[in-house]
């Protein structure tokens, strides 16, 4: 899970007819007209269309408030709900579905792999920056998840990567407005992220402020307009443990042609690496780990049909296993199961664990107590 402090806060709506509304322009912003923010994951809330429909908001989170002058677009992922409804009965429809259709057939890893191409399609509708009131275009792309945020971001290329890639496909805005390390302030031909170097520029009253201390003073003076909050946005994600690798416990999975991939029988376990001699440790080349190189250990049968089946060479990380043994040690006699649970209500949180900081198990209950510097 991660966890990460950013601020939520509410766009402006367009009028109907296109305009933005009279309180678009927030007071003490500055006057320049810029855009939004960067990618998947950032902060801010409310974002409109354009003419001829009714006004709609869309609440986004950002971690970089103090880029918000420098968005220039506005994306929203290909599954977001309001995608069908901006679209609806414009020029654009038929192409937007179009790619949201070939978007939800890939993998979220392969879109949001920074080597990966960027892709998208323009709305046709507009969106207004929240601290500018300069209106920016609407984009569905496929690098923004749903699962991440809000599933919107206001894009600001200049100091994201992805965003970078995107504008510079697609000939959008790059607007710089955080300083180089250099004191650079001309044209980029690289996003630059830093949070810790530069000086805000192009930033309305904020102009000149420190980065590092630019998104605190930027919300605050969001929340001090009631424009928006702080906020902690929670990402749960499945947990890939699996690792291209001879060291590590096996996984006890066999792979058969007619009953897929299939359990190791809990008789069977547990499941041994083999022996390697000298050399036979070093990657291929070819992606895959040392032990799909021993045929003797690989080949084996099917448990459900005996057809001749293929053992799971990939083996788990190891973070797989030290983050559980730490139950282990309230019951360590027992070999019939990993840990008692009785024993463990009994023993557990321990107060104090002496040893390497890295090598620290957390409690169940307890993240910190146990991560003690070792008096030892």
């Amino acid at each position: 899970m991660w966890i990460r402090d950013g601020v939520v806060f509410t766009v402006a709506p367009l009028e109907a007819d296109g305009a933005p509304g009279a309180d678009a322009a927030p007071s003490g912003a500055g006057g320049t007209p810029e855009a939004s923010e960067p990618g998947a994951g950032r902060a801010e809330d409310a974002v409109p269309a354009t003419s001829p429909r009714a006004p709609v908001s869309i609440t986004v989170f950002t971690t970089r408030p103090d880029t918000l002058f420098g968005a220039t677009f506005f994306i929203l992922a290909p599954e977001h709900p309001l995608v069908e409804h901006l679209v609806a009965g414009t020029a654009k429809e038929a192409e937007a579905k179009r790619y949201v259709a070939k978007a939800m057939s890939t993998s979220a890893i392969a879109r949001s792999s920074v080597e990966k191409e960027k892709t998208g399609v323009f709305t046709g509708r507009d969106a207004v920056n929240p601290v500018t009131g300069g209106q920016i275009p609407i984009y569905v792309a496929d690098y923004v998840l749903m699962d991440y945020g809000t599933g919107a971001i206001m894009a600001v290329p200049g100091h994201d990567e992805r965003d970078f890639a995107f504008a510079s496909k697609f000939g959008l805005p790059i607007r710089r407005v955080i300083t180089g390390p250099d004191g650079a302030t001309g044209e980029m031909t690289e996003a630059y992220a830093s949070k810790n170097e530069g000086v805000l520029i192009n930033s309305g009253d904020f102009s000149g402020t420190p980065v590092d201390g630019a998104a605190k003073r930027v919300t605050e003076w969001l929340e001090n307009a009631g424009k928006g909050k702080t906020a902690k946005n929670y990402r749960l994600r499945d947990w890939l443990i699996s690792r291209q690798r001879y060291w590590g416990a096996p996984i006890p999975i066999i792979h058969c042609a007619s009953c897929g991939a299939v359990p190791v029988p809990e008789a069977d376990l547990t499941v041994r690496l083999p022996f390697l001699p000298a050399g036979a440790f070093e990657p291929r080349g070819d992606g895959r780990s040392p032990l799909a190189n021993i045929p003797e250990f690989v080949n084996t049968t099917c448990p459900q049909c005996g057809d001749p089946a293929r053992r799971e060479t990939d083996t788990m990380g190891g973070f797989a296993c030290s983050s559980w043994y730490f139950l282990r040690f309230a019951s360590p006699q027992h070999e019939g199961f990993a840990f008692d649970p009785v024993e463990v209500k009994r023993w557990l949180p321990v107060d104090l664990y002496v040893g390497c900081l890295l090598y620290t198990s957390p409690s169940p209950r307890d993240r910190t107590r146990s991560r003690m510097p070792s008096s030892a």
